[in-house]
């Protein structure tokens, strides 16, 4: 997941086939899953990568706001997809209007976010995504942006755990303060994390050995 995330787009998804079974039976593992595994990990003594990482602070791993794309309410469904994909991003912050300065942006209020799993579902449910504002759709969807808030200062444990609660890929962060949206944080977020915690282990026990 870490290696496919430096390419075009991030993959939050991996077949995991098993070497001793029938090679066509496969399992889904998500970043949301490994998200889950670093909660577990974070209250045993299991693997000390994992502890570190679930001690970090969601700031130090989060995409910052200006490096996030973003949509207007108002637009449509269609057009929040369009963007996600010219993007090559995973999430699109939806505000109250869009085109505005940088810097008012970034200050501006977020309304909440759509995902792929919000394409995924609008195909299920046979949404006609052009004629769908993207703020009947987040109200439909009954996900409120409270429900995908974390502190900037909260632990990665913190967060997982927000995750594995709401079954969300992506959580909004905000500043201590509560005033404004910083950046958003992913579960893929955490993974890219808990893998350089490992390369950097796996690059001091080569360097001790050499």
């Amino acid at each position: 997941m870490r290696s496919h995330g430096a390419g075009d787009f991030a993959c939050h998804h991996l077949l995991v086939c098993h070497a001793e079974e029938d090679s066509n039976h496969v399992q889904l593992l998500s970043a949301l899953d490994i998200a889950r595994g670093l909660l577990a990990t974070s209250s045993v003594d299991v693997c000390k990568e994992a502890a570190e990482v679930a001690k970090q602070s969601v700031d130090k791993v989060m995409k910052l706001r200006s490096d996030v794309p973003s949509c207007a309410l108002a637009d449509s469904l269609g057009d929040a997809l369009d963007t996600l994909h010219s993007a090559k991003q995973n999430c699109v912050l939806a505000i109250p209007s869009a085109g505005e300065g940088d810097a008012k942006l970034e200050c501006t209020v977020v309304g909440g976010a759509v995902t792929p799993a919000d394409a995924l579902r609008a195909i299920s449910e046979n949404v006609n995504c052009r004629n769908m504002s993207v703020a009947k759709w987040l109200h439909r969807s009954g996900i409120s942006p409270e429900d995908r808030f974390v502190c900037s200062d909260a632990s990665l444990a913190e967060a997982a755990a927000l995750m594995s609660k709401g079954g969300l890929h992506h959580l909004l962060v905000e500043e201590p303060s509560r005033s404004k949206i910083v950046g958003v944080l992913s579960a893929l977020d955490i993974v890219r994390a808990i893998a350089g915690a490992y390369q950097k282990t796996l690059g001091d026990m080569e360097g001790s050995s050499s």
